[in-house]
């Protein structure tokens, strides 16, 4: 037997000869047994079935061919890309997202060497949408942590990149997330009063849509840091200027005892208010400041 594969198209007599060890011709036989091989059947019109377009705006595209062939698929003569119908004579084809507009398609079955074999007519006709403006994101109400950092959240559209505003002044940006929510630390801000605005950006960075100034709060004053002194009880014989030579170093030094110590009566009446610093009395509480 022998498998001569596929002869291009047309008409065939065969021969055969008897070969020696060293390859030479034994004998050999009259041509007979002619064949015709038909010219290869041109493969079937590739078919478009009904476009789709899903929730988030993609196009689909499907249809049947020849199996195996390869497909170029065209929109209004451009074309988009290319695909194969599988061993089923199915095929399909993600557009993706097309600009708004009018569109009708064709498909081409490609040869080997992706010369064109036939092309249907444009047909399946669909109209992409104008995609709709992105929700105005929504802010919360923001909250001050006991650190006295800022954080805000609120709600937009999945995906947005969102740029934060505080009285005008760009803080920063945010990704909401799939739930729909954004949340953005603004770390701490300088005491005053805030009213902030959220900015919905596109791919390029420029402004969709922004909120008007909303939410407003107050950053209050960082209070002081605590004094550090060190408790003394008077004792007989004790005055300011020179308890303050003795620890300060310095007999000046005698006033910030006095400041020091009626701060602390301020919040602890253990310590007593000075008002007459050369009178102090054995057994009354005072501050000594630090060095």
């Amino acid at each position: 037997e022998f498998d001569a594969g596929k002869l291009p198209a047309g008409d065939y007599a065969f021969a055969v000869e008897t070969m020696d060890a060293d390859g030479n011709s034994v004998n050999k036989s009259e041509e007979n047994g002619s064949v015709t091989v038909p010219e290869a059947a041109a493969p079937a019109l590739p078919q478009l079935q009904t476009p789709t377009i899903d929730s988030a705006g993609k196009l689909h595209l499907s249809g049947l061919g020849e199996p195996g062939a390869t497909l170029a698929i065209y929109a209004n003569g451009k074309k988009l890309g290319e695909t194969t119908v599988g061993d089923d004579g199915k095929w399909e084809f993600d557009a993706g997202k097309l600009p708004a507009g009018d569109y009708a398609f064709a498909v081409e079955t490609m040869d080997a060497d992706g010369n064109s074999v036939n092309k249907s007519e444009e047909n399946g006709s669909v109209t992409v949408p104008e995609a709709a403006a992105p929700a105005l994101p929504q802010l919360q109400t923001p909250t001050i942590d006991s650190a006295g950092k800022l954080h805000l959240s609120g709600l937009g559209e999945p995906g947005a990149t969102l740029a934060i505003y505080a009285n005008g002044k760009k803080l920063g940006e945010t990704t909401v997330g799939d739930d729909g929510k954004w949340e953005f630390d603004a770390g701490t801000l300088p005491a005053g009063d805030y009213a902030f605005a959220v900015e919905t950006l596109d791919a390029d960075g420029n402004s969709v849509n922004k909120s008007e100034e909303s939410s407003s709060v107050t950053v209050p004053q960082a209070p002081p840091p605590p004094m550090s002194c060190t408790p003394y009880v008077v004792q007989r014989g004790d005055w300011l200027s020179k308890l303050a030579i003795k620890y300060l170093d310095d007999m000046a030094a005698y006033i910030r005892i006095v400041d020091v110590t009626n701060a602390m009566a301020a919040k602890d009446p253990s310590f007593i208010t000075i008002t007459d610093p050369d009178k102090l009395e054995p057994g009354q509480k005072i501050c000594i400041p630090a060095k």
